[in-house]
């Protein structure tokens, strides 16, 4: 059962050259994954009051093919291929305006105890079983990025505040997006636009953390972001950039 959201761009969702991209783009998916698991009484809200379980995304793959502009609405499409496993879920992603496609991305959840931080059975929120759609649409897919940021270069330090933290009490999923974008000053972002953006969060960031942010070129165009909280890697991101 596929679920689409219709959006009207805002300046909110812009970069700096006022066209929508990474940011605007993931909020777009996790506007639409959040409507997809309402429809059938499963957001995180809900959730949370029901069985004390929240929803966390453990993976993202965001496939850049053009930028928005603010000449219309975009549609968001989002749909569960395949439900196979007991613990995990991944929701494929389309964004089109006016007939042209904009982004597609991949991003894989689970459930886990917001008191105890373990991950739970879908089966324990009741999820139900019979949402698996082939559309036929080419997606990007989910693979494990496997570096640390021995050897890379110290680009800021951010500390985490009261407007970070989501309803898991722990920084927003959306947050860490930023957190590796601001790796980056304005000058490299207008230069090399960011043509995919493949983020995996590893531990969770709380309110009070401070979170050490490091950048490495890993090759030309491909670009390694590390958050460290203290000892402990929080998540990594890879982006290929122009």
């Amino acid at each position: 059962m596929a679920f689409v959201i219709t959006s009207l761009p805002q300046f909110r969702d812009a970069e700096a050259d006022g066209r929508i991209a990474t940011r605007g783009y993931m909020n777009w998916f996790q506007d639409a994954a959040t409507g997809h698991f309402h429809q059938f009484g499963k957001g995180n809200d809900v959730i949370i009051d029901a069985y004390g379980l929240g929803w966390l995304a453990t993976r993202y793959n965001l496939v850049i093919e053009s930028r928005a502009d603010f000449s219309g609405p975009v549609e968001s499409k989002v749909w569960i291929e395949s439900q196979k496993s007991p613990v995990r879920l991944v929701q494929y992603l389309i964004i089109t305006q006016g007939g042209e496609l904009r982004a597609k991305g991949a991003m894989e959840m689970c459930i886990a105890n917001v008191a105890e931080g373990k991950v739970a059975r879908l089966s324990e929120i009741d999820f139900p079983t019979n949402l698996a759609e082939h559309l036929g649409i080419e997606t990007p897919r989910l693979q494990r990025i496997r570096f640390t940021a021995e050897g890379a270069d110290h680009a800021y330090t951010y500390h985490v505040r009261y407007s970070d933290i989501d309803n898991n009490l722990h920084m927003n999923n959306l947050h860490y997006v930023d957190l590796a974008l601001n790796a980056f000053n304005t000058e490299f972002h207008m230069a090399h636009p960011t043509r995919s953006f493949e983020i995996e969060y590893i531990a969770q960031c709380h309110e009070g953390d401070a979170v050490e942010v490091f950048k490495r070129e890993a090759e030309p165009g491909v670009w390694e972001v590390t958050g460290m909280n203290g000892d402990e890697l929080c998540t990594r991101v890879r982006l290929t950039v122009d």
